[in-house]
């Protein structure tokens, strides 16, 4: 699995499961592996494609959920730049906007 399917996979367990709990409780590792549980899991971290583990970040903004996503890159060195990053904003209902 590449490190993009992984990140993709992390947000669609955001998007579904999100509001089921308060996001200070919300843990996007275990939620994750609920619905993908094939996804590469190592020390209660999701591995990126390269077997290093993915810095997860969210926070909720004025539209939604803003979720930040960093790989190390195949290098392994986070802060690099070979470093895989996606950043999303999923939307509130009734919200639009554009994602980066």
């Amino acid at each position: 699995m590449t490190t993009l399917d992984s990140m993709g996979q992390i947000l669609v367990a955001l998007d579904r499961t999100a509001g089921e709990s308060p996001l200070e409780q919300y843990d996007p590792v275990v939620e994750t592996q609920k619905i993908f549980p094939s996804i590469s899991v190592r020390n209660g971290q999701i591995m990126d494609g390269w077997g290093n583990p993915i810095k997860i970040s969210i926070k909720r903004v004025k539209t939604g959920l803003q979720a930040y996503f960093t790989s190390a890159g195949p290098d392994g060195v986070m802060g690099s730049k070979d470093d895989v990053i996606r950043e999303e904003v999923l939307f509130d209902k009734g919200q639009t906007g554009v994602t980066k």
